[in-house]
């Protein structure tokens, strides 16, 4: 019975740690995507998680929430930032400052509308501005 007293928080903390590293991997995938949408280089060592919560997920279960920052660059010579949160190995939001070239003001803030898989084939970015369809 002790042993499994010393056993237990060994082993929820593998399976915290495991379930992160695999929510990482899915925010390194869908900023590489995202960038790859709107035509911007994504730095791939740059995925920090920097807030993690427990929060209700879409099914009402309880679920990790991780927020995850990243950086692309447009040039090569500026970086910028993008924000992923994940509800679970959902994604829930994405947000990018991707600044207008032509006109150097202080950039479009773009959101993920839609998630992506395999075979989707369209762009799944939108206009902050814009009506989100699933809300």
């Amino acid at each position: 019975m002790n042993a499994l007293l010393w056993l237990a928080p060994i082993i929820l903390y593998f399976v915290y740690w495991f379930d992160t590293a695999a929510a990482k991997e899915l925010a390194v995938t869908y900023g590489h995507r995202a960038c790859k949408d709107v035509n911007v280089q994504f730095l791939d060592e740059s995925v920090v998680r920097y807030h993690t919560q427990v929060k209700r997920g879409y099914s009402g279960n309880l679920c990790f929430a991780r927020d995850f920052k990243f950086e692309f660059t447009v040039d090569g010579s500026v970086r910028h930032y993008g924000y992923i949160r994940l509800l679970g190995k959902k994604l829930q939001m994405l947000d990018m400052d991707i600044p207008n070239i032509e006109e150097q003001s202080n950039g479009n803030h773009l959101i993920l509308t839609a998630s992506y898989s395999e075979d989707s084939d369209t762009n799944a970015l939108c206009q902050r501005t814009q009506e989100r369809p699933d809300c």
